[in-house]
């Protein structure tokens, strides 16, 4: 680690299809560990669609007030002006890509050949793919004189260079309308940008895991991310352009707002079917001098009805490769991993082991513990990696996940009690 960073502060931003997040963070000069200073939280709805920037300009009013209050928060009169994104959503994928290159007379790779065969790549994948845009470009590993394999090929003494890459492009507007975006604000720029599932990666995984097999899974409102690793390579990857927010829309069906549906889901909606059955009365959207019941036992039936359909296409992947997983760590994460009962739930359909992600070990003694949530998985791994590409050098500490398993009740007597949505008014506030 570059004790030096120690003293440098790195702010990222993420946008998904509800909430954008804007973070302020820096990494420990002695081990590794990341210090997040502060957080600004907003609801988006209406301004991402599938996990995609739809409204530049409105995302730039945002981020200019963002940036405000997290000033005030901290106390820090000046930020960064350079930050760092993540790209996800819909249409997010992996191509892999080579380039290659003579190396005489100098016989010497260096930086600038590096780049310029990143950028071939870039450009390459581009044109062949039009529609496209690059999110990132990531080594894979190198072949020099076309025999030996290096990991790092910098200032290593050859002939001639084959290079091997990991290309995440998606719609071209997933990159196109962030340039637009720092373009309607005075105060920010771009430093570097990744693919959410390489900040999944260092957020949620250990470098071993890497090598013998795991996955991940992150539920958002709108989009389901699933990547898999092994061999320290991404192994498989899909995004379901379905999420949480379908469970919500599910239950507002019967007439019900959206507020009230989304409280009944983080309250009540269960994936796994309850032993003890309740009915809960909710004001009716159409009139509000009304009420309606809802069952907890028909909530179960609505969620897990749409929770199989948003899973059933990662199920055939981890399937797929049934020879490389099983047995191996399924970790959920993302703002939809609070769903009750998705743990149980979930290990029915997988012959892997589920988890809840964890990245509590990244952090300071001294980073509130509110930060450890999983929403915050993609952030905190974006701010680990634009750690590294700051200067540090250490690996990414990791520990042991904790395994959560759910708690059923006794009591099995079929309608035991009516509850009015709103009891505690604390609970019915949305996030």
């Amino acid at each position: 680690m570059d004790k030096s960073f120690a003293d440098k502060m790195v702010v990222a931003v993420d946008m998904g299809s509800s909430h954008i997040t804007m973070m302020l963070g820096r990494l420990s000069g002695e081990d590794g560990k990341l210090e997040i200073l502060g957080a600004e939280r907003e609801l988006c709805r209406g301004l991402a669609k599938k996990g995609i920037m739809d409204n530049p300009t409105e995302v730039a009013s945002k981020l200019n007030m963002m940036i405000k209050q997290l000033k005030n928060r901290t106390n820090i009169a000046e930020l960064p002006q350079s930050i760092y994104i993540s790209l996800g959503g819909h249409g997010l994928r992996m191509i892999s890509a080579e380039a290659e290159r003579g190396l005489e007379p100098q016989n010497h790779v260096s930086q600038s050949i590096l780049r310029e065969m990143e950028k071939e790549c870039r450009d390459k994948i581009e044109k062949t793919y039009v529609e496209y845009s690059v999110a990132e470009v990531i080594w894979d590993t190198f072949v020099l004189d076309g025999k030996r394999e290096v990991a790092d090929p910098l200032d290593e003494r050859a002939k001639h260079i084959l290079g091997k890459y990991e290309v995440y492009c998606g719609p071209a507007e997933m990159r196109y309308n962030w340039i637009k975006c720092m373009e309607a604000q005075n105060q920010l720029s771009i430093a570097s940008c990744y693919a959410s599932t390489e900040t999944l990666r260092a957020a949620l995984i250990s470098t071993d895991e890497e090598q013998e097999g795991c996955a991940i899974i992150s539920f958002g409102a709108e989009t389901t991310t699933y990547c898999a690793y092994n061999r320290g390579k991404l192994l498989d990857m899909c995004v379901v352009p379905l999420g949480s927010h379908n469970l919500t829309k599910d239950i507002a069906f019967k007439a019900i707002s959206i507020k009230d549906a989304e409280a009944l889901k983080k309250r009540f909606a269960s994936l796994v079917m309850p032993e003890q059955v309740n009915a809960i009365r909710v004001k009716s959207a159409i009139n509000p001098e009304e009420s309606m019941f809802f069952y907890t036992n028909v909530l179960c039936n609505i969620v897990s009805s749409r929770e199989k359909e948003i899973l059933a296409p990662i199920v055939q992947h981890i399937n797929r490769y049934d020879h490389i997983l099983k047995g191996k760590t399924l970790y959920i994460t993302g703002g939809g991993a609070h769903q009750k009962g998705l743990i149980p739930f979930l290990q029915d359909m997988v012959p892997m082991d589920v988890k809840m992600g964890t990245i509590e070990q990244h952090l300071t003694e001294n980073t509130p513990s509110e930060f450890a949530a999983p929403e915050y998985a993609q952030i905190v791994g974006t701010l680990l990696l634009a750690g590294l590409d700051a200067g540090s050098s250490a690996e990414i500490p990791s520990a042991p996940k904790e395994n959560t398993k759910g708690k059923n009740k006794k009591d099995k007597s079929f309608l035991q009690r009516v509850i009015t949505l709103f009891d505690d008014p604390n609970e019915s506030k949305l996030e």
